[in-house]
């Protein structure tokens, strides 16, 4: 009778101990606004929140969350600052005004083609201060410049250089310019109206990164498929930093080791195997074809829209500063510094 008193005493016990394990354990919201199934998702996103997890049992927990029901890439800089998501992925292209340096990624010709360079270089700017009047109010967790935005036309051209005469579907002001530098009309729609405006022939082609081929299934509206770096596109994982800085010290020692310029690289490696990925399809799938400027048109290419770097530089606080120090920086990470 006293050992199953014993035994019985010692199981409350554990039982009490775990609860308030799980009592003080920190819960985390983490809301992507990204398609359930996405590669975004599944092959960053829930890793990432997966190793936050797995780190140390009983001190945080990250409720990872896809779909847009209470966050997109749009909204959330806002639901992060008002903690109604305590970890948010957005597009800063989406937030206007807030952050005009970190946009020089978004330049033609200033990014190259590899992400897996161009996104610890960008950590490096935030790093270093020079981009942190725009994160005066959120931490990065990572930064990544997604792959080079790519001209997908319905049908064929003469060559990529003969855009003159169409209507270009556009989601930011660079992308506008450039086309526009281009010879062509640039058409602005939000990105989840891409495949109806190609579908109903409202636009002849859209600016877009490869990240979006597959989720937004463009290769059933589209067969011609420009491969030229005329901008890239920003992603950030991020917290509030007074959320961030109200965390225990063990909470914030899980997230600094999983955040930084490591993650930053990883972030843009998957964008680099995202891109790979559908310009394989492409060149797989009969009536597509996969343009790549030649030497003559590449340049002919870059020379039209250099305008669109110097209305930047003019307009841009610290833009040749920081523009200096993103080049400065990208020749190191690809020198292997």
């Amino acid at each position: 009778m006293r050992q199953s008193v014993t035994r019985t005493a010692i199981a409350a016990a554990l039982f009490l101990a775990a609860t308030t394990a799980r009592a003080d354990e920190i819960n985390l919201i983490f809301a992507t606004g990204s398609p359930a199934g996405s590669e975004v998702s599944q092959e960053f996103f829930r890793p990432f929140a997966e190793r936050l997890n797995a780190a140390d049992k009983g001190v945080l927990h990250v409720d990872f969350r896809e779909g847009s029901a209470i966050s997109d890439p749009a909204k959330a800089y806002d639901r992060v600052t008002s903690d109604a998501i305590q970890i948010g992925f957005m597009l800063p292209n989406l937030v206007a005004g807030k952050f005009p340096r970190t946009q020089v990624v978004t330049l033609p010709y200033v990014a190259g083609n590899i992400s897996e360079y161009s996104s610890p270089a960008l950590w490096r700017l935030y790093e270093h201060g020079t981009l942190a009047k725009e994160y005066d109010q959120v931490r990065v967790l990572a930064i990544s410049t997604i792959s080079q935005a790519s001209i997908h036309m319905l049908k064929p051209l003469s060559a990529p250089t003969a855009l003159s005469g169409n209507k270009i579907m556009v989601t930011s002001k660079t992308a506008a310019d450039v086309i526009t530098r281009l010879g062509a009309a640039p058409i602005s729609l939000p990105p989840f109206q891409v495949y109806e405006a190609l579908m109903r022939h409202t636009v002849d082609g859209t600016v877009t990164g490869w990240p979006s081929f597959q989720p937004f299934k463009l290769i059933e509206v589209t067969t011609y498929h420009i491969d030229a770096p005329i901008g890239s596109s920003i992603a950030v994982v991020f917290m509030a930093k007074s959320k961030y800085n109200s965390l225990p010290e063990a909470a914030r020692k899980i997230i600094d080791a999983n955040s930084g310029e490591k993650a930053s690289r990883e972030f843009g490696r998957m964008w680099d195997t995202v891109a790979e990925r559908a310009r394989q399809l492409i060149k797989k799938t009969p009536g597509q074809q996969l343009a790549v400027p030649s030497d003559a048109e590449a340049t002919e290419m870059k020379k039209k829209t250099a305008p669109v770097v110097d209305d930047w530089l003019a307009s841009t606080p610290d833009g040749r500063e920081t523009l200096n120090q993103f080049n400065t920086a990208l020749a190191a990470v690809a020198a292997g510094k």
